[in-house]
């Protein structure tokens, strides 16, 4: 797929988030313009096009928090992270990964933000960002200390599981 088609995928997800009398549309339908904009911020990835795969992603987070698909919305965040710190920006980047991690523990999913500011903390360090990355060690720290009540080892296979 192009780039002409990714923005033409862009539109169609866009337009499911727009209200219309004429349409009989009197809410915007958050469910059928996620595919569009997951198709379309894929293939302006693939096309190095950040700039419009940011905006694609940022339309994504909002339809997420619609629907309260908060996990969903945590990988977005992780995404847009990815990409700001690609474009050397590690504040934006951290700031991505700290929304990640709000998602996730929206959503309960502890051990999947911890990991994300893990990989993030390694991302950084690639990237010689060592204040960035020492932040998301110092918030995973904090975060295994908060939920450490909720969180057990399994005798049988060594993961962690949430309760």
């Amino acid at each position: 797929m192009s780039e002409k088609n990714a923005l033409k995928e862009y539109k169609k997800g866009i337009n499911y988030l727009k209200t219309s009398c004429l349409k009989c549309r009197f809410s915007p339908d958050y469910t059928s313009a996620i595919p569009y904009l997951k198709t379309s911020a894929d293939e302006f990835h693939n096309s190095n096009n950040f700039e419009k795969e940011l905006e694609a992603r940022q339309s994504l987070i909002n339809c997420f928090q619609k629907e309260e698909s908060f996990w969903e919305e945590a990988k977005e965040y992780e995404k847009i992270s990815n990409i700001y710190l690609k474009s050397k920006s590690p504040s934006d980047a951290y700031d991505s990964i700290e929304k990640a991690y709000a998602s996730y523990n929206k959503n309960h999913s502890y051990e999947d933000g911890i990991k994300a500011l893990m990989k993030a903390s390694d991302n950084f360090l690639e990237n010689e960002n060592e204040a960035e990355a020492e932040k998301c060690l110092e918030t995973a720290f904090n975060g295994i200390k908060k939920y450490y009540h909720v969180m057990t080892m399994n005798e049988n296979d060594s993961q962690i599981y949430i309760y």
